[in-house]
């Protein structure tokens, strides 16, 4: 049998949750314009919204268009056609669109038209597409791209002025920005152990005055070595399978001179005892490099027989079950030496949770090289000489943002030079769940490139709390040069759990390219509040107005019900539509509203694929979320 304890019987939570330190965030929900025919009846109105960026842009540069669908009116509209297509002088890239729509693209590099159908697109949500289209190398500057989008349906739209929009993005090929790049590599244990593991630590960092573009780091795996893990701070990495040999190429929109990049690659000695290893970093960038020999760094470790064992161990604690999204957390890193021999050269890491941003890091002994703040990059620490019986520790603090029900978990690894007869104690993990109030979707407009201030912000912030418009995952496009032609090289997105979001180390949340004017992101059950900065190579730009997740008040709740895989919830004040999440995931179907708006019964999986029993064994508390149609949010502790 089931028991509910919320309070003494539900325990309702609104926007005013203190469920993170007790901070409030109100919801922003942009107005719906509702539209009646002088007799009274109600009318669809979905209107369509396009966005270029970059602009300008640069010949052989990636182009993205964004296209916004959202109906205004007061009825669902039927049978909705997003038309576009790839406009004269570039070739298809990729297309990003939300889930269930029906969509219709060239392939990749060449041209024709872009088309997506929903059936019914009810009130409410916004709906985001990305067109990714790559600039003909031969784009004269001084020239412009031009692209229309319109959206129809069957209905009557009643505002048909709003069903198009077209754009003009000028072509600027400015001559590449100036910069020094400088690479280090440092490999630990020196010397390693026959069939044990070396930790290559490189730092990429820009000595200006400009920030680098399209920065690629490329590292081989040494001779008498195989991959096992990459990780880096920030951009995206390629890498063989584990086991095998091959090249880590790692590429970044750009390098600033206040943002170095750490990448930290493990990888397996199977060299015999008595040769060297050898191995090479280079690092290369499409800005003008004003010393080019300090773009490699080498390092060479030597590989020592099998001697006296010293059986390395390690440990992570300090993490609670679940994490909330916004929460701070402190990992406690602990590395002993079990003996019997000492470990002369001890090197260890910390991988940060996949939603996690680093925060910071201390130590009781040795030295640490840590991503920058607010990235996701691991930790390396090299402790050096350890005796046996004898243990060290480092506390990493992690600012937490993921999914739902999503697992938040952290990994350690240790390696010395001495044998190690246990390789089980070599790794530790922390494993917890996250809990958070669903995702949101934050879009933004390129900088006016008529503004009159030298470095313009990004405008017309939007955050919306859904989980229906985000832009759906497609082929990368790795490899291929993503910053614009124009001044803007990317864009920071920074989040808060307060009001007026400060563009600070520590909020930071992700950057993007400048061809993307769109991301999602999970949010704290108190809320989030998020703004905008616009890097260019001389620096950011001021951050758009701050905008966050809806201050409307949400259904009063007054009894929770989980049997036979259906939650009924029994309240007041639900609209006629509501979105549920359990834990912060949304469900696969969509709620049902009853009896007056007062009941409101959600059955079928989640959207992780569990049912709601199999979910409520991960845990013994969780957190309902539901979303009324105009904003308004209630929390709801659940306890079975």
């Amino acid at each position: 049998m089931q028991r509910n304890r919320v309070s003494s019987a539900v325990r309702a939570i609104t926007a005013a949750a203190a469920l993170i330190a007790g901070v409030y965030c109100p919801v922003t929900s942009s107005a719906r314009v509702q539209s009646v025919e002088a007799g009274g009846s109600t009318q669809p109105d979905v209107a369509l919204r396009l966005v270029d960026a970059p602009n300008p842009a640069g010949a052989g540069k990636l182009l993205t268009y964004r296209i916004t669908i959202e109906n205004r009116g007061t009825a669902t509209a039927s049978n909705v056609t997003v038309s576009t297509s790839v406009p004269a002088g570039t070739a298809f890239d990729s297309l990003k669109a939300p889930k269930g729509w029906q969509v219709s693209n060239p392939a990749p590099g060449s041209s024709g038209s872009v088309t997506a159908f929903l059936a019914s697109v009810p009130t409410g949500p916004r709906f985001n597409f990305e067109l990714t289209v790559e600039v003909s190398q031969d784009a004269v500057d001084g020239s412009t791209i031009d692209n229309v989008a319109s959206v129809a349906i069957s209905e009557t739209d009643s505002d048909p002025a709003n069903n198009s929009q077209s754009t003009s993005t000028r072509i600027v090929n400015r001559p590449p920005s100036n910069a020094n790049l400088r690479v280090n590599l440092e490999a630990g244990p020196s010397p390693a152990a026959v069939n044990g593991q070396i930790v290559y630590t490189i730092g990429v960092d820009n000595l200006g005055p400009q920030a680098a573009t399209d920065v690629v780091v490329a590292f081989n795996t040494p001779p008498g070595t195989t991959f096992s893990q990459v990780f880096a701070s920030y951009g995206r990495c390629e890498f063989p399978p584990d086991g095998e040999a091959g090249q880590v190429r790692c590429t970044v929109e750009a390098v600033t001179p206040r943002r170095p990049l750490f990448v930290t690659i493990v990888v397996n000695v199977v060299a015999e005892a008595g040769s060297n290893i050898p191995a090479r970093v280079l690092a290369g960038t499409t800005s003008n490099d004003s010393d080019t020999s300090n773009n490699v760094a080498m390092a060479t470790t030597p590989v020592t027989a099998i001697g006296p064992s010293a059986d390395l161990a390690v440990e992570i604690t300090g993490a609670p079950d679940p994490v909330i999204a916004g929460q701070v957390v402190e990992y406690v890193v602990t590395v002993r030496n079990d003996g019997p021999a000492p470990s002369r050269d001890t090197t260890a890491f910390f991988r940060l949770p996949g939603g996690g941003r680093f925060r910071e890091a201390t130590t009781d002994r040795g030295q640490l090289r840590t991503p920058p703040v607010g990235t996701p990059g691991p930790v390396a620490w090299r402790l050096g000489f350890i005796m046996p019986g004898v243990s060290a520790s480092m506390t990493v603090s992690v600012l937490a943002f993921e999914n739902g029900g999503t697992p938040f978990n952290a990994g350690a690894l240790v390696v010395g030079d001495a044998a190690d007869p246990n390789f089980d104690n070599n790794s530790a993990a922390s494993i917890a769940r996250c809990r958070s109030a669903g995702r949101a979707i934050i879009q933004w407009d390129p900088p006016d490139p008529d503004s009159s201030g030298e470095m313009p912000a990004p405008t017309n912030l939007v955050v919306s709390p859904t989980n229906v418009t985000s832009a759906g995952k497609t082929e990368g496009t790795a490899g291929k040069t993503r910053a614009g032609g124009g001044d803007v090289l990317a864009y920071n997105v920074y989040v808060s759990s307060s009001p007026n979001t400060q563009p600070t180390d520590e909020n930071l949340f992700v950057t993007v390219g400048a061809n993307e004017t769109t991301t999602s992101a999970p949010t704290a059950p108190g809320g989030s509040f998020f703004t905008v900065t616009a890097t260019y190579p001389d620096g950011d730009s001021d951050s758009a107005d701050s905008a966050g997740t809806g201050d409307k008040p949400g259904a009063t709740i007054t009894k929770v019900k989980v049997k036979n895989g259906k939650l009924t919830l029994k309240g007041s004040g639900f609209t006629d539509e509501v979105e549920i999440l359990f834990d912060g995931i949304p469900y696969a179907e969509a709620a049902t509203v009853k009896k007056q708006n007062t009941k409101a019964v959600q059955s079928g999986m989640l959207a992780t694929g569990q049912t709601i029993e199999q979910y409520l064994a991960t845990g013994t508390s969780f957190v309902i979320i539901v979303r009324n149609d105009d904003g308004g949010v209630t929390l709801v502790e659940y306890v079975p």
